[in-house]
């Protein structure tokens, strides 16, 4: 073998190389600016800024979306209370939804139109109930979930009002007062 076709081979080889390792390189670099997208529509979505806490919601495949129509449970719970949905309580809710970045092309909006129409089985208060408690055992410290606590029963208590109470005199009817009892009751652990 000739020295020429061994300086060949091994330039090759290292073309090779650094192909692969300038592949893997952007693979990463693209992989990393999703995870920060994501991350950053996530904080937007939760309202949390620790991006460790982001990086374990991002670990068990929440998304911004997820979050976001998970935030609204609470709020379709009230709604629905008193056994009907007002166009005051709509608006405030959808109001929510545009805040939390659900817009009307994505798969969030589809689901909370049909929660606006109908109400959702039980299991959805449930299931959103479970994931909350989970969030603060395992995920939020008690700081964080103090901080979710507040903005979500603001968000609640913002639809139960904008029902007007009994014939629209007073602020919050008993059945939306029940509900907003449940929603503070599941940030109890």
């Amino acid at each position: 073998m000739s020295d020429d076709f061994l300086k060949e081979r091994r330039q090759c080889l290292e073309e090779e190389f650094f192909r692969r390792q300038n592949q893997q390189s952007l693979d990463r670099m693209k992989k990393e600016l999703q995870q920060h997208n994501t991350r950053d529509g996530l904080r937007q979505a939760s309202g949390m800024d620790n991006d460790a806490v982001l990086d374990k919601m991002l670990e068990i495949g929440l998304t911004a979306e997820t979050v976001a129509a998970l935030s609204l449970v609470p709020l379709i719970h009230v709604a629905w209370a008193d056994g009907q949905m007002q166009d005051s309580e709509s608006s405030a809710i959808l109001r929510g939804a545009e805040g939390k970045g659900i817009t009307k092309s994505s798969p969030a909006w589809d689901v909370l139109s049909s929660w606006l129409k109908d109400p959702p089985a039980p299991t959805l208060f449930e299931a959103w109930r479970t994931y909350v408690q989970a969030l603060g055992k395992e995920l939020l410290n008690e700081s964080q979930f103090a901080i979710l606590k507040t903005q979500i029963v603001n968000f609640a208590q913002g639809v139960a009002e904008a029902a007007g109470g009994f014939l629209g005199l007073g602020t919050i009817a008993k059945a939306e007062g029940d509900a907003l009892a449940q929603i503070e009751a599941a940030f109890l652990l």
